[in-house]
């Protein structure tokens, strides 16, 4: 069961993709691909485990992506949210 999907913005401006699985505080970050929840399943039984898709992976932004967006305007609306870029 998944508790919540968001994506994250880091401070070079990257949106990571991020789910929480399980139940209660956090216990456990996990970096990996799409499906990697699933082998891991057995360790949401009794905690909360985050699962996040490094930049460049899965659902998460690329450098170049970002790098790309600032050299083309001031400003950026996506569908996760505001991105402020400068050039």
């Amino acid at each position: 069961m998944v508790d919540a999907e968001e994506y994250i913005q880091t401070d070079e401006g990257l949106w990571l993709y991020a789910k929480v699985v399980g139940r209660g505080h956090v216990e456990l970050i996990v970096p990996g691909l799409p499906g990697d929840d699933e082998l891991l399943a057995p360790l949401t039984l009794d905690r909360a485990v985050a699962f996040y898709h490094p930049r460049g992976r899965g659902l998460s932004d690329s450098i170049t992506e970002v790098l790309d967006d600032r050299a083309k305007a001031p400003t950026r609306c996506s569908s996760r949210g505001a991105r402020y870029t400068w050039s």
